[in-house]
């Protein structure tokens, strides 16, 4: 005999005329008797879906509900077939006053089989349907003996609660904007899921089903950073970001404020001086075409230098000098130019001259027992890498321009050095990195043939540098293009400042006695390892770094995909 058993999902429905068969059977199903279990079948179910949607018409407001539903047979006998009915109620119980909507037969059903059943149902016009419950009934006319008839009557209600914790924030915070274009981080939270953002100028309140929602896939915890098209006008703009979930139901709205102050942000080299947060200046060029792509990509510069004695001096020597070498390609190829200036510690005196800061040797990258309070200025360029992405990543965000969350890195001679090495110790920052005309390389490797490869030759000791990032599958992420002249022979292995004698003896007893064999190696190991590597060698090209070279460099960025 059949128990009613409830099961509140959420809420939906309205009263309509009563057809319930209140028949003698459904009185006994409260009275529960035992029932042998051998070859008895045993029918239960469960709600797969019940969604409900609601169109406002020149009628009135007209809903429909679409659901699907799953009786199964979880006894040892077969089933044969027997009537599901649904029911619509005010409250989680089934009793005589609710309304019947329909009946669906089930088919035999074999022992440990199940059968989907679709329930669709229109109702009037000017009918809402929150707050109520829809009940499958299985077996309603108690037609098949069952081992347990208490796990027939189960229950689903649409739900009622807006969405919460919903919040808005324009251009990363940013107190104007200098363009109409404009990026909105949204966040909320539903327990059904969030399916939708309204966003607009104007305060009113937007129904579930007005046209400009914007649709988003299901997410109990929604958060996401979207473009807006501000109104045009310089002044005060204020948007309202409304929320609504599967239900339909809408939030209360969020809302932010931001100057609208039109001005360019293209084509101009910005200088950002040193901060008490980030000692190393940096330049910024964004062209145009940078602004095109979505999201817009950022190109980390690496340089090397010849001797520079003050850092202005590489500051001069950057901006009038350096950054033109691959502006006009950042250009042509629509990525948003960064430099970070790179001091170096020129002087020819031990151990002065071991700050050597272009090249991320382990001696600005670990503390030593020679250190000078002066040389503090030439320790971790690393970490103000990341801040200038970090940065940069900021500055784009505040004008209404969402950058890729990684950067493409690049660069020549000391300045591959840098790309090369920031790329195994932060991988997570890098999208792609291009090396040319290094010396050697730093492989993501405790040891070689039993020898021990310490920093900057391998990652033995990596974990002694505080706050790296290292992560060898996000590093395994991230494709390498090197590349080198076929006649280059600046060879700085036995530089004093750039490997000790240890190191340099390793790299040419185990990777290469020059630029293009250990270019060749290395890539070839990246390859053996799964990764992604190209490498090129340019025939009667010297220590040189060519228009094809970085031609080459941005074609491969090209390729790379920031979906």
């Amino acid at each position: 005999m059949k128990k009613l058993i409830i099961i509140l999902i959420t809420s939906f429905f309205l009263i309509a005329s009563t057809n319930f068969a209140w028949s003698s059977d459904y009185w006994r199903a409260f009275d529960s008797e035992s029932v042998g279990s051998e070859n008895v079948p045993d029918l239960t179910g469960e709600w797969i879906y019940l969604n409900k949607s609601c169109n406002e018409t020149k009628k009135g407001t007209r809903c429909k509900v679409k659901s699907k539903f799953n009786i199964k047979n979880i006894g040892d006998g077969h089933a044969g077939s027997s009537l599901v009915r649904f029911y619509l109620s005010d409250d989680n119980i089934l009793d005589g006053g609710d309304t019947f909507l329909k009946q669906v037969a089930t088919g035999k059903i074999l022992s440990g089989q199940s059968k989907i059943k679709s329930f669709t149902y229109n109702f009037d016009y000017g009918i809402t349907i929150h707050d109520k419950y829809v009940f499958a009934f299985i077996d309603a006319e108690n037609t098949v003996t069952e081992i347990d008839e208490a796990n027939n009557i189960i229950s689903i209600s649409f739900d009622t609660t807006s969405p919460s914790n919903v919040s808005l924030i324009i251009n990363c915070g940013a107190e104007s904007a200098p363009s109409t274009t404009v990026i909105l981080s949204i966040s909320a939270t539903d327990n059904a899921g969030v399916t939708g953002y309204y966003a607009a100028e104007d305060p009113t309140t937007p129904s579930a089903t007005a046209p400009s929602w914007i649709s988003v896939s299901s997410a109990i915890s929604y958060s996401a950073s979207v473009p807006f098209t501000l109104s045009a006008g310089d002044g005060t703009k204020t948007i309202y970001v409304w929320i609504k979930d599967a239900a339909g139901n809408v939030s209360e709205p969020a809302t932010d404020s931001t100057i609208l102050s039109t001005e360019t942000i293209t084509g101009q080299i910005i200088y950002h001086p040193p901060t008490s947060e980030r000692k190393y200046s940096y330049y910024h060029y964004i062209p145009e075409s940078a602004l095109m792509r979505d999201p817009v990509r950022i190109l980390l510069y690496a340089h090397g230098s010849g001797e520079i004695n003050t850092y202005p001096e590489m500051e001069e020597f950057i901006r009038n000098q350096e950054i033109y070498r691959i502006l006009p390609h950042c250009d042509t190829y629509g990525y948003v130019l960064t430099v970070m200036v790179t001091p170096r510690n020129f002087s020819h005196v031990w151990p002065d001259y071991m700050m050597n800061t272009q090249n991320m040797v382990r001696w600005v990258m670990f503390d030593n027992d020679f250190d000078k309070p002066e040389y503090e200025f030439y320790k971790r360029p690393d970490l103000e890498f990341v801040k200038v992405i970090d940065d940069v990543m900021s500055f784009l965000c505040h004008n209404g321009y969402m950058a890729y969350n990684k950067v493409f890195m690049t660069g020549f001679s000391a300045g591959g050095v840098q790309s090369q090495r920031f790329s195994v110790v932060h991988p997570g920052k890098v999208a792609a990195t291009a090396v040319g005309g290094a010396p050697g390389f730093l492989y993501p490797i405790d040891t070689w043939d039993n020898t021990p490869l310490h920093y900057h030759v391998g990652i033995y000791d990596i974990g002694q540098i505080p706050y790296h990032t290292h992560s060898m599958a996000d590093f395994m992420n991230i494709p390498h293009f090197i590349f080198v002249g076929g006649d280059d022979t600046n060879d700085a292995l036995y530089h004093p400042d750039m490997y000790d004698d240890d190191q340099s003896d390793i790299i040419k007893t185990y990777f290469g006695a020059n630029l293009q064999t250990r270019a060749q190696m290395f890539s070839d190991y990246l390859s053996l390892i799964g990764m992604h590597s190209t490498v090129k060698i340019y025939p009667g090209i010297g220590h040189v770094y060519t228009q094809d070279m970085l031609t080459d460099t941005f074609t491969f960025f090209d390729a790379v995909p920031t979906d």
